[in-house]
């Protein structure tokens, strides 16, 4: 037996990327390890008659032979089948944009692509393969990719996912449906989330950088944390957002940072995090928001490099006149250069 599958709480990047790889292996069961999230729920119930997804008590352990995995190169998202990993009569193939992790999937195929979205890969496989892709299966992997780049704006889109975007249109995607389902509207609950981190937002520069922290405690449990985060940085134009959540017994931090300011990744690991460069996120049992967000303070200003420096302003080469020349002979060259001050140099040392 064949099966696919991804992580826990699937996406619609996750979703998409399981029936698109089916393409590439015909003979495989699609099998999400878990529940949906609320969106892509909605999405299956009344458009999932076009594809056979099986529940994970369906699925027999001891007759898989191949376990093919994408959207995730981690273990611990998995769900059930970790119990897989690691087996001699079982061959792993995995298919995902993440970075690798201390975590990652022992697999004999791994395909690890710095793109945008999990199926914008798949789509190239399949475009070059020239499989046939109806225009319910086109809508869907634009939803994949729509969805994990932020409509193509979040800063790890790549050209790549723009082309597979274009290409999948060709194919007959319904561009209005993607805007509908992904980009639903928010329940009460939610705008009150988003309200919540909004009100306690504490706005900091760090070198340099826009550093917006917040937190929140909603009575409820919320999908998708990860939408707020990206909606709050947008609205506030920050360079890094961080937002701890708590939810029940557990605190999930996501953090998003634009390009070449913080590493989250490497930011993340002391918590057990993962992703990428420019986002990421973490679950900590037993931890208070405020707590956590005096710690993030202190590692921010160590892990962010300056924005500005010297090098970028300074004048290049730098002129400088000698301990024994005269105030005219500097104010000359001042003038001549457009210099209000110079440095006063001998035998390589700064005098004054």
């Amino acid at each position: 037996m064949q099966l696919i599958t991804s992580h826990l709480n699937t996406d619609f990047d996750s979703i998409a990327s399981m029936v698109a790889i089916q393409k590439l292996y015909p003979d495989a069961v699609i099998c999400p390890p878990g529940a949906m999230n609320r969106r892509v729920k909605d999405f299956m119930s009344r458009h999932g008659r076009h594809w056979n997804i099986q529940k994970p008590s369906k699925i027999r352990l001891d007759e898989v032979t191949l376990m093919v995995v994408v959207d995730t190169r981690a273990r611990s998202r998995i769900g059930p089948f970790v119990a897989l990993t690691g087996k001699n009569d079982v061959e792993v193939h995995v298919y995902d944009h993440h970075p690798p992790t201390i975590d990652d999937i022992p697999a004999g195929k791994m395909v690890y692509e710095n793109v945008g979205s999990t199926t914008t890969i798949i789509v190239e496989r399949i475009c070059k393969e020239r499989l046939r892709v109806s225009p319910e299966e086109a809508t869907l992997f634009s939803m994949g990719i729509y969805d994990d780049t932020g409509a193509l704006t979040y800063e790890a889109t790549t050209d790549r996912d723009i082309i597979a975007v274009g290409r999948l249109r060709q194919m007959g995607a319904d561009m209005s449906m993607i805007v509908s389902r992904v980009e639903a509207a928010m329940p009460s609950n939610e705008r009150r989330l988003l309200d919540e981190l909004a009100e306690n937002a504490e706005e900091s520069y760090v070198n340099g950088a826009k550093v917006i922290l917040t937190w929140a405690a909603p009575e409820d449990y919320i999908e998708g944390l990860s939408i707020f985060v990206h909606k709050l940085r947008d609205t506030c134009d920050s360079h890094v957002t961080i937002a701890a959540v708590r939810c029940g017994k557990k605190t999930c931090v996501i953090a998003r940072s634009a390009s070449n300011v913080l590493n989250v990744k490497d930011f993340l690991v002391p918590y057990g995090g993962s992703g990428h460069v420019q986002a990421g996120s973490a679950t900590l049992p037993e931890r208070e928001p405020r707590e956590l967000l005096d710690e993030f303070r202190d590692r921010l200003c160590k892990m962010i490099k300056p924005m500005v420096t010297v090098e970028n302003i300074m004048t290049s080469p730098v002129l400088a006149v000698s301990p024994d020349s005269s105030v005219q002979e500097a104010y000359r060259t001042m003038l001549r250069f457009g210099h209000k001050c110079l440095p006063v140099v001998s035998s390589g040392r700064l005098w004054g």
